[in-house]
């Protein structure tokens, strides 16, 4: 049977001394963390409060040519 040893697991620190392979980061890099505003794959619709789409204007209002 193989241990984690044999795999090429990095030498143990000097006592006292922290191992970087060991020691886990508080936020994973290269994993999305799932926030409010995640989409149930289940259901296909966010499951959280989501910001307000941008308004398209008064509807029905011809669009400005701008400036005369």
């Amino acid at each position: 049977m193989t241990s984690i040893a044999d795999i090429g697991a990095a030498p143990d620190p000097a006592p006292g001394q922290p191992n970087p392979v060991e020691v886990p980061s508080v936020e994973p890099i290269g994993i999305p963390q799932p926030g409010p505003d995640v989409i149930d794959p289940g259901i296909g619709i966010p499951t959280g409060p989501s910001p307000t789409p941008p308004s398209p204007g008064t509807p029905g209002a011809p669009i400005s040519p701008g400036p005369a």
